[in-house]
């Protein structure tokens, strides 16, 4: 199981740390200190306003202060009310008006600062119809659509696509939920869209509807339609003000008899969101259109996308009509973000993507299906993808869990954060194709010394999802959500009122070495862009050599994908530079140190008493097997020599053992880690990668000389190193003499 709601906050709070007090405080002396919230979001409905916050792991309640002006705080305010969730509706509010809001934690009656501002206004929201349906008949066409209450309608139609409230031919006022055009010419397609009135307010336009009476012809009733969905366009600020129309690809409709709920007929949108059902209906009954966040098709991924807490899976349903026999109807469905569906419709073409992705690659879409869980009111879950039972984590089992709001728009959602969901895709993909031993946990994505399967895991899947938008933005030009302002290997999460992001083409500079997530995504997608082998030969490595040739008792980690590459790709030395180089970016050091002749043992290059040099430990373009490093020393009888290996890297583990002039071993002389501790056994309590002098996984050896010759101080890799780290790595040798 990932638990990937960790990580994910974890790392806005190391984005938001100039500005945010991410950790909860203390002090000595019985100083109670509390958090303000952060990440609050606002959103305005008829008559109320919702507020939710991040929750203060150690407070017991929150304050809310309202004001009118901006100057709220808590001395100035309107009015104030407390709560103990991280969330309050705020009702009783008058339209149109703005109001200004912030919020405090208390901890045992001592009470924070105040949080940022934030400021909103109730508004009576109405959208045009979202499913209309225009039935042809002789001279005629029938339209209807969903109506809401206290809502009029006003039709405008043309001959000519393109109607809008400013371009028509004619214009039908004050409806509820049909018209019936009349005297029509049989043959001529007509245009129709519709607005919602409230009072002298208009709402904007519906998407299209065409029809074209005919003569009816035939028993048959054919149903052509089309499925749309209202997305959100996001950059490196958060949401901006485009709502693009996306089609619903590959997803089940079916034709459901009004009455009976009985299902007459079924087919599946097409990839530009277009479906056509013909049946024979026994008799003629007031049916409905269905729609389900579901695909379906042999040769299309598979997915799913349901509810967290029914496990019933997503549909949307259009307004009631009566086909006619003999003739066509047109349909239109369409999910806006205002609808709680919208957001399990983004979801299923997300993941859709992302199996066509794996489906290029692979030459079949993947299997078996993705299930994904959200609903809008998902604060028991953060976003992880579960591939093991868990009751607590995982109630529904196996699939992606997906954050949600408050219910009402507000707060910190990922149904719409496409490079969240593209990231939990990767573990899927880990999952089905390849190994991840990842145990999950925190982590922050600027750990330098993360346990490696855990930086593997969470690297991998930074790359995919840069790897999936550079394959839409190649092959399905105008398929992302993201703007032209954020680059494709950009992870951007927003979080109700902003963003937060990384690039992983330009990490920090302090993201390093194996053992950081960042890094490794950095140095994977250095590889697929300048080695000949490109994503192919990436996909390999993952998907051919980790689950079927890598040896199964090694965790799975950058140097099982590196030896891996090696194997699969069989690079020329040119090519394998390169892909070093990929590596060494972020100081992965799989590369020739400055001593590798002393190898085999080299008694005319010696290390000076006193001094220190640089090694590494990797398995190079040539070799079968990690190298070993000989570094000889003259030592005088009766001197102790400390020997040790410090500030180990990219997951190095050494053991030391000091061997006379002929390489004999002296017997003895040898030490795995300093503190003469074993973390061989360890599951989910195995040491960090730290690169200091005091790293647990370091070797340190006293040394006295049983006489006067040369030696050789062996230096591997620990046969017993814990499964956090590796095989590999860098070190540094010091042998001093008091």
């Amino acid at each position: 199981m990932k638990k990937e709601f960790y990580s994910k906050f974890l790392f806005l709070c190391i984005l938001l740390l100039p500005v945010l007090s991410c950790g909860g405080g203390g002090g000595g002396g019985g100083i109670i200190y509390i958090n303000a919230p952060t990440g609050i979001s606002v959103f305005g409905g008829d008559g109320y306003i919702n507020l939710s916050w991040q929750a203060v792991s150690n407070a017991d309640s929150y304050k809310i202060y309202m004001h009118s002006s901006s100057g709220v705080s808590k001395s100035i305010y309107t009015s104030t009310v407390s709560n103990s969730s991280n969330s309050y509706k705020w009702s009783s509010l008058t339209n149109n008006v703005t109001y200004y809001f912030v919020v405090t934690s208390l901890l045992s009656g001592v009470e924070s600062h105040e949080s940022f501002t934030v400021s909103a206004k109730p508004r009576a929201i109405f959208i045009p119809p979202v499913a209309i349906n225009a039935v042809a008949d002789d001279g005629k066409v029938v339209l209807s659509w969903n109506s809401l209450p206290g809502l009029t309608y006003n039709v405008y139609w043309s001959t000519s696509n393109g109607v809008s409230k400013s371009v028509y031919s004619g214009k039908f006022q004050n409806l509820t939920s049909t018209l019936t055009h009349s005297s029509l010419a049989n043959g001529t397609t007509y245009y129709y869209v519709i607005t919602a009135v409230n009072g002298a307010s208009e709402s904007s336009e519906s998407l299209e509807v065409s029809s074209t009476p005919v003569l009816p012809s035939g028993l048959d009733v054919t149903i052509n339609g089309s499925a749309f969905y209202e997305d959100k366009e996001y950059d490196l600020s958060g949401f901006t003000a485009i709502k693009p129309d996306k089609p619903v690809r590959y997803a089940i409709v079916e034709v459901v008899e009004s009455s009976t709920s009985n299902v007459l007929a079924s087919s599946s949108t097409d990839f530009a969101g277009n479906f056509s059902i013909t049946y024979t209906p026994s008799p003629v009954s007031a049916i409905y259109m269905r729609l389900f966040a579901e695909t379906t098709g042999a040769s299309n991924p598979p997915v799913r996308v349901m509810d967290v807490n029914t496990a019933a899976g997503f549909t949307v349903a259009g307004a009631d009509f009566t086909p006619s026999i003999g003739t066509s109807s047109q349909v239109q469905l369409f999910i806006p973000v205002s609808s709680y569906a919208a957001g399990a419709f983004n979801i299923l073409d997300v993941f859709t993507y992302a199996g066509e992705f794996i489906k290029s690659l692979e030459g079949s879409p993947p299997s078996p299906e993705v299930k994904a869980y959200w609903n809008s009111g998902n604060w028991s879950y953060g976003t992880y993808f579960c591939d093991t039972f868990d009751a607590v984590y995982c109630p529904n089992g196996d699939g992606t869990y997906i954050l949600g709001g408050d219910g009402s728009g507000g707060g910190d959602t990922d149904e719409y954060d496409d490079d969240v969901l593209l990231h939990e895709y990767g573990h899927y993909a880990a999952s089905l194709y390849s190994r991840d031993d990842s145990q999950g946990g925190s982590h922050w994505i600027t750990d330098n010394d993360l346990d490696m399967r855990l930086s593997w895991s969470e690297g991998w899947c930074h790359f995919m999802l840069a790897a999936v938008k550079e394959w839409m933005d190649i092959n399905h030009p105008g398929s992302l959500s993201s703007s032209g302002g954020s680059p494709i290997t950009t992870y951007v999460d927003t979080d109700g009122t902003g963003a937060s992001f990384f690039d992983i083409n330009v990490p920090l500079s302090s993201m390093i070495y194996s053992s950081n997530e960042v890094a490794v995504a950095n140095a994977l997608w250095n590889s697929q862009q300048n080695t000949f082998s490109a994503m192919s030969g990436i996909w390999n490595a993952f998907a051919d050599y980790m689950p079927n040739t890598y040896d199964a008792d090694l965790p799975a980690n950058l140097e099982a994908f590196w030896d891996g590459w090696l194997t699969t790709n069989t690079p020329s030395f040119n090519e394998y530079s390169t892909f070093e180089a990929a590596f060494a970016d972020r100081q992965i050091d799989y590369s020739l140190d400055a001593f590798e002749s002393d190898n085999t043992g080299n008694p005319a290059r010696k290390i000076s008493v006193g001094a220190a040099e640089n090694h590494t430990i990797y398995k190079s373009y040539s070799s079968v097997q990690a190298d070993l490093d000989y570094v000889a020393f003259d030592g005088n009888l009766g001197v102790q020599y400390t020997i040790s290996t410090s500030e180990l890297k990219n997951g190095a583990d050494t053991i030391i053992r000091v061997l006379n002039s002929s390489l004999v071993p002296i017997a003895g002389a040898y030490n795995d880690n300093a503190n003469g501790l074993s973390y061989f056994d360890c599951i989910d309590d195995c040491p960090s990668n730290d690169d200091s002098k005091l790293s647990l996984l370091a070797s340190e050896l006293n040394f006295i000389a049983p006489s006067t010759q040369t030696y050789y101080v062996e230096i591997k890799s620990s046969v017993t190193r814990p499964d956090s780290s590796g095989r590999y790595g860098s070190y540094t040798l010091r042998i001093t003499s008091p």
